[in-house]
């Protein structure tokens, strides 16, 4: 029985002096084992090391192989399976991570009623968490309940004490019920170590040697099987990196070595108390090459009190490089890995890369390394809780409990693991198939879903749900489209409802947990989620990936073990549904992969704190800024810093605590040590400026002390590039890093009118040779302009047809933005509808409703004037009536806010009314049609349109809807006017209508001109086009005045907007109130004192023909820019404002930028209706001389 130590600095190989020791144990005796211990994480590893230096011992020189019995490597839990594996101490439940939080859970539901300070924490996120941590913390500690109880009965009666007694309180009891539970349920009570350690302090190991490496602290069970092994094997050698012995006295918690040196001590003293032989120690010292001898010295001379000695550094083993941002930083570190084994002696296996932002740069090493050709391998536990079947369960109990709201359906549509036929399928391409066809359905479900809303009882209800278009202007194919929707979105629902439905209730209805368990396993299986599984696994085979490929296997692995924990631990207690929801979802969050150990040759990426145990010739440390070197340390535990200290100091020796945060930053100087002497041959540093948001960072204090007192350069590495340098592709040795180097250089060469270097021309040729398509297409991106290319006849033909059917707004969308009009009516491209009352539907309730007002008039021949105000309101009441009782208004009973908008829809078509009734008890004119369709409108044909003739024999024909048509006779003339309702405010822009922007008003009039003698039954001339504002405004009442000047007030707000022909006996005939000095509150017009008639919106017949024969040649130019193939970018510009851009769905398709030369705005000139009119003269006088000279 005896104690050794092999101790030494950072720099020495402490590995092959305690294997040297091992072989020597073993050649002493063939009945003699070895068993090697080291952490868990680095156990394969090192049992490959090992195999490796066994080989090179002289008694194996001729062997090819090499394989070893009586020395095996083992982790400390490995060590108990290999003792325990055939002893009855062994046979309990294994309960996983997951079964902890759930056992956790149910001690705090059974003591909830006896806790007197944390009953209220018992729902708080992540308590259970924290207990958990705590637990295992005092297990590993070998602190028992009992040591909390007498904790508890030490402390004083001070106010601090008391707070300190009711949480121990607390925490003694649930700790004691902890511990009962798992005794009684076989899962082990006792840590594993300590039954070990009872186990083999009965044994007779003096055959066996214990070699003890890569640990710089041990806990306290793990420190107590330590001690038993000295008591009973022949021989603990235990490495550590330590500068001398500690025999008499402990080191100075402040010592760089602190941590070895009290293993030291505390298992010497031990040894010596128990009368143990202790060995001399081995002390290591022999020589690293210089400049890691040097950093070993400096790094230990810093940490003390005394003085820095002055350090040299000779060989420049040692580099610092600062990076512009993170993503620089891994790019000159891959760059360097990739020289490194090129050039050099190295191997991938040769080189680790430590970090202490593990998460962050995982996000970016792949991509990078990937890049460079750099096999590697990432240790780090990964978690699950983004795998698809996570989140498909964890999206299925938000259904649950959130009653089928769109968010949870889509996510849990989108995982695709829900393919109702995957059970039937058994080929792969098969499945492949069905998957791509269901997720088609799945796209348009969606889209019904955000257009309807159709959340909670439309998924369970039986009826199917109806796909509603609100626009009139909709052709066959896009009908047939519709009706594909509404069907394989019915499909979906379906499915839902007859597969998940049934399950829902059917948990609902469970008694016990067990019994939940398996109804929840079979739903999974019925619908096929495990065939589906297997599926993604086989293809993931088949594409060569089979680390993808295992991960799915483990993820429904690990599920069933979340649910086998379950029954195992709460299956015969009373099923509470939200309970076993919240279970298993904390269980399935807190799952992670298991990594396979790396066996070839690939670089390392390791956290700083797990790599520093094995030695490299290369370590790369990455992100050192001061946000992690030294790292932040803080207490998360449910115990409070100074509540620790009290407990601590009542437990006896051999049980504690972890160490407190001030302790363990403490330890921050030598865990970068260890880290920095990881490496043998070359070592390097760097850090970002930047990271994400993150601006300004600075190095880590530990490398500012390299660059000053020890003189290691920086190296800086920035994107500015200098075509001049013939060093500049040096770092780029694959194609796929090369391209984007030589596309940024032949960038800056163009941009600072520099020839491209030679060597840049020719590996340009190269990758012509080898990537021509890639190649091609980003050097074509250099001289790539944002401008549109002009479509072709053929793609012409294809988007538009020989005739162009297009509506009076689709030609001024044309007029606002040519490339706009081809991406909204040429490719059809739109956003996706989202539940909401849209303007679209607004407007067509609004139209709808007056529509059948009007017909109804017309049907019993009256008007509006004749009603009475009971008769008036009961005729709008019933037209309402039957417009909400349609499907396609249902929208507005779906929920409170939808009822809402629905009674201000009534009451604004109420108010529409009562302004329409007193407008016709003011004027002659009265309404002769409404809805007037003009053209072709799917099956529909209205009245003659507008027909133009473009070239390559296509057409324009112009099709839509008049809202309202009325007339007025004076004396033996007809007048007609047209009337177009709009939601928002709308004037008459003579400027729109010269330039095309508002075509519709002019359109209708000259529309209603073509076909007088068919809508009023003889020849009329136009008397106006007017814009009525559909709305419910408010009144400010606090004004003074009457009823009747409010009402007056009220009206105006109502009054027609537009055109207006300037005709004394017409105008006498609008608006037969009106005096001198008054303005008509229904149409734009008002009579001077001297009863002359005054608007800015009269015009004569003839510039009403010139405006109508404008706004034709308007429509002839738009077709024939159309049928061009013309999509120029041209966004129209009026008034400093974006008109064609501000409320635009396509600005991130065009990409339109004003800042690029090749991009500009289609400018709208200001003019006044004179300069208008003047134009139109000027431009019309031509014609004129052309007819004289005719005649």
């Amino acid at each position: 029985m005896g104690l050794k130590f092999i101790i030494g600095t950072g720099t020495q190989r402490h590995d092959d002096a305690l294997l040297a020791k091992a072989v020597a144990w073993l050649d002493q005796d063939p009945r003699r084992d070895v068993f090697y211990l080291v952490p868990n994480h680095i156990k394969f590893e090192t049992e490959v090391s090992v195999l490796t230096k066994l080989g090179q011992q002289p008694a194996f020189e001729d062997k090819h192989e090499v394989a070893a019995t009586r020395l095996q490597v083992f982790s400390f839990s490995r060590l108990a399976w290999y003792f325990l594996q055939r002893e009855p101490v062994r046979q309990f439940e294994k309960v996983s991570d997951v079964g902890e939080h759930m056992l956790v859970r149910k001690v705090l539901l059974e003591e909830m009623d006896n806790l007197k300070l944390f009953s209220r924490d018992i729902k708080k996120q992540g308590f259970i968490e924290q207990l958990v941590a705590l637990f295992g913390e005092l297990q590993e500690g070998n602190v028992t309940d009992a040591d909390l109880a007498t904790a508890v009965g030490m402390l004083g009666d001070s106010a601090s004490d008391a707070d300190a007694r009711l949480k121990l309180t607390d925490l003694q009891q649930l700790y004691h019920s902890y511990l009962a539970k798992k005794s009684a349920l076989n899962m082990g009570d006792v840590p594993l170590l300590t039954q070990l350690a009872e186990h083999l302090s009965g044994k007779d190991l003096s055959h066996v040697m214990f070699a003890i490496s890569g640990f710089h602290s041990f806990n306290a069970v793990e420190q107590q099987l330590i001690q038993t092994l000295l008591q009973v094997a022949g021989n603990v050698t235990l490495a550590l990196v330590l500068d001398k012995a500690h025999v008499h006295e402990p080191p100075q918690p402040q010592d760089l070595f602190y941590s070895t040196g009290r293993i030291y001590y505390d298992f010497y003293q031990f040894a010596r108390a128990n009368q143990l032989a202790v060995q001399r120690d081995t002390v290591l010292r022999q020589g690293a090459t210089a400049d890691f001898d040097t950093l070993d010295q400096y790094w230990q001379d810093s940490q003390r009190l005394s003085p820095v000695q002055t350090h040299q550094l000779r060989e420049n083993r040692i580099v610092l490089w600062e990076a512009g941002d993170s993503y620089r930083e891994v790019t000159a570190v891959a760059a360097e890995i990739r020289r490194l084994v090129t050039e050099g002696p190295y191997r991938y296996q040769d080189i680790q890369v430590l970090t202490r932002e593990m998460p962050y740069y995982r996000r970016i090493i792949p991509e990078i390394f990937s890049n460079y050709e750099i096999p590697y391998y990432l240790d780090e536990e990964m978690a699950m809780k983004h795998h698809p079947l996570l989140e498909c369960l964890l999206a299925l109990f938000d259904m649950l409990q959130n009653r089928f709201k769109y968010r949870d359906i889509m996510r849990f549509l989108r995982t695709e693991l829900f393919l109702p036929e995957a059970a039937q399928l058994t080929a792969l391409s098969e499945w492949a198939e069905a998957q791509a066809a269901y997720r088609r359905k799945i796209d348009y479900t969606e889209n019904v879903i955000l257009a309807y809303g159709y959340e909670g009882h439309y998924w369970t209800r039986e009826a199917d749900w109806e796909y509603v278009d609100y626009a009139y202007e909709v052709d066959d194919a896009a009908s047939q489209k519709d009706q594909l929707v509404q069907q394989l979105s019915n499909e979906v629902r379906r499915d839902v409802r007859q597969l998940i439905v049934p399950f829902f209730k059917e948990i609902r209805q469970a008694t016990t947990g067990r019994e939940a368990a398996a109804i929840f396993y079979r739903f999974l299986t019925h619908i096929g989620i495990d065939k589906q599984l297997m599926f993604i696994r086989n293809q993931e085979i088949e594409r060569g990936d089979l680390v993808k490929a295992r991960i799915h296997e483990q993820t429904w692995e690990a599920f069933v073990s979340v649910l086998d924990d379950y029954a195992a631990l709460l299956g015969d207690e009373p099923f509470e549904l939200d309970d076993f929801v919240q279970i298993i979802r904390s269980g399935l969050e807190g799952l992670t992969y298991s990594k396979v150990p790396t066996a070839i040759d690939q670089v390392q990426v390791l956290p700083l704190d797990m790599g520093s145990s094995i030695k490299r010739r290369v370590t790369f440390i990455i992100g050192g800024t001061d946000q992690v070197l030294p790292k932040k340390v803080e207490n998360q535990s449910v115990l409070s810093d100074d509540e620790r200290a009290r407990l601590s100091e009542q437990l006896a020796d051999g049980k504690y605590l972890r160490d407190n945060p001030l302790t363990e930053l403490a330890k921050e100087p030598f865990q970068f040590y260890v880290a920095l002497l990881s490496a043998t041959e070359k070592l390097y540093l760097s850090y970002p400026l930047t990271r994400d948001n993150a601006k300004d960072l600075k190095p880590s204090p530990y490398f500012r002390r390299l660059q000053t007192q020890l003189g290691v350069p920086v190296s800086r590495y920035t994107q500015a590039l200098d075509v001049t340098d013939r060093t500049l592709f040096e770092p780029f040795s694959t194609y796929r890093t090369l391209l984007p180097a030589l596309v940024a250089v032949r960038r800056q060469a163009t941009e600072e009118k520099q020839p491209l270097p030679a060597l840049a021309r020719m590996l340009e040729k190269l990758l012509d040779y080898r990537y021509p398509v890639e190649t091609e297409r980003l050097m074509d991106s250099l001289a790539h302009r944002n401008v549109p290319e002009t479509l072709t006849a053929e793609t012409v033909n294809t988007l538009y047809g020989k005739v162009i059917h297009a509506s009076v707004s689709k030609i001024e969308n044309f007029n606002h933005c040519e490339y706009r009009y081809f991406l909204t009516y040429g490719l059809n491209l739109k956003e996706r509808d989202v539940f909401e009352l849209s303007p679209a539907a607004a407007g067509d309730f609004y139209h709808e409703a007056l529509d059948l007002l009007f017909k109804e008039l017309l049907r019993r021949n009256i008007l509006l004037s004749e009603l009475t105000d009971e008769e008036a309101a009961e005729l709008t009441e019933a037209v309402l009536l039957q417009v909400l009782g349609e499907n396609k208004f249902a929208i507005l009973n779906s929920s409170n806010r939808m009822n809402y908008i629905r009674y201000q829809l009534k009451q604004t078509i109420k108010r529409v009314g009562w302004a329409l009734r007193r407008q016709s008890s003011r004027t002659k004119m009265t309404t002769l049609q409404t809805e007037v369709l003009f053209g072709q409108v799917m099956q529909e044909t209205g009245i003659e349109s507008l027909n133009f003739s473009l070239k390559g024999d296509k057409q324009l024909k112009v099709r839509g809807k008049i809202d309202r048509l009325d007339a007025v006779t004076v004396k033996d003339d007809l007048f007609f006017a047209v009337v177009d309702y709009k939601s928002s405010q709308h004037r008459f822009d003579f400027r729109d209508v010269y330039y095309g922007l508002a075509m519709q008003m002019v359109t209708y009039l000259d529309i209603a001109l073509k076909n007088t003698v068919k809508l009023v039954g003889k020849k009329a001339e136009a008397g106006g086009a007017f814009y009525l504002h559909i709305k419910n405004p408010l009144l400010d009442t606090t004004k003074n005045g009457s009823l009747e000047e409010q009402q007056e007030e009220l009206l105006r707000t109502f009054g027609y907007q537009g055109i207006l022909l300037k005709d004394e006996a017409l105008v006498d005939q609008l608006d037969v109130t009106v005096e001198p000095r008054m303005s008509s509150a229904v149409y734009p017009f008002s009579r001077t004192a001297k009863d002359e008639l005054r608007s800015p919106q009269f015009v004569s017949r003839e510039e009403m023909q010139q405006l109508i024969a404008h706004n034709r040649k308007n429509f002839q130019q738009a077709g024939e820019k159309i049928v061009d193939g013309s999509i120029k970018l041209n966004p129209a510009y009026k008034d400093k404002t974006r008109i064609a851009c501000s409320y635009c769905p396509f600005r991130s398709v065009c990409q339109f930028d004003v800042m690029l030369p090749e991009n500009s705005y289609h400018r709208i000139d200001k003019l006044s209706k004179d300069n208008v009119l003047d134009k139109l003269n000027s431009a019309a006088l031509p014609e004129k001389e052309e007819e004289a000279d005719d005649e």
